[in-house]
């Protein structure tokens, strides 16, 4: 049995401006909120995850 790495979860101080600034470094578009939770895809199939850490 094949392990997959498919996301993981980020703790930021601000979820929505990291993720916004992550996108825009890497050309990405920011995922629609999940919860606590801001993904943003990545094109090899990983997921960050950014989460408050407050």
């Amino acid at each position: 049995m094949s392990a997959e790495f498919n996301h993981t979860i980020v703790l930021a101080k601000d979820n929505r401006e990291s993720a916004a600034f992550l996108a825009h470094v890497l050309g990405l578009e920011v995922g629609q909120e999940w919860g606590p939770f801001i993904p943003l895809a990545l094109s090899n199939g990983v997921t960050p995850r950014l989460r408050d850490a407050r």
